[in-house]
């Protein structure tokens, strides 16, 4: 079995890819440690960059992973500060920016792997959906967006999926399968 290490703060980032990439015999284990993210970079940018540098601080491979929701009526905002945008507004800040808008929206998700003194691979799954009206789900240990957001196709948020379900779908578990192929080829 591969093993990879997965430079990130976040559990159920790592459960997700985890669970996705057991499917091609690799291993994940967390290395729990914030790294610099350029707010004026763009996901690619800001995967790229800090996979690259981890994996030659570190001398591990590695991934790393950042993850937008982009809400198409505000021109694709809040994208790379999705994190430090619900941090500072939260759940009624959101629900009060989307009043009377279009709710379109889509996760956009960057799988940077990065072998030490190569150059970094990028793996990028994206979810079409819609932001939804209320907040549901607050007793599910999820994500904050998955609470709200309904995926193209389905009638709840995410937030009610089975860890398998959203393994089918979900825009991380495309990544993280991309991944996946690459690592077998």
């Amino acid at each position: 079995m591969k093993k990879l290490y997965f430079v990130t703060q976040n559990k159920h980032k790592v459960a997700e890819v985890g669970e996705v990439l057991k499917e091609f015999d690799v291993e994940i284990e967390q290395i729990p440690m914030d790294y610099f993210e350029d707010t004026d970079d763009t996901t690619q940018e800001i995967a790229l960059k800090a996979a690259k540098e981890l994996a030659n601080k570190l001398n591990k491979t590695l991934i790393v992973e950042d993850t937008g929701i982009f809400f198409k009526v505000y021109n694709n905002f809040p994208g790379v500060i999705t994190k430090r945008i619900f941090q500072a507004i939260g759940y009624e800040g959101l629900l009060k920016l989307l009043e009377g808008k279009n709710r379109e929206a889509y996760f956009l998700v960057v799988i940077g792997y990065c072998e030490p003194g190569k150059e970094p691979v990028l793996f990028e799954g994206r979810l079409e959906g819609s932001m939804l009206e209320e907040i549901q789900g607050m007793d599910k240990d999820v994500l904050a967006y998955e609470r709200f957001f309904k995926p193209v196709g389905y009638d709840e948020p995410m937030c009610f999926m089975s860890r398998e379900e959203k393994n089918k779908i979900s825009h991380r578990a495309i990544a993280a399968r991309k991944l996946g192929e690459f690592l077998t080829r």
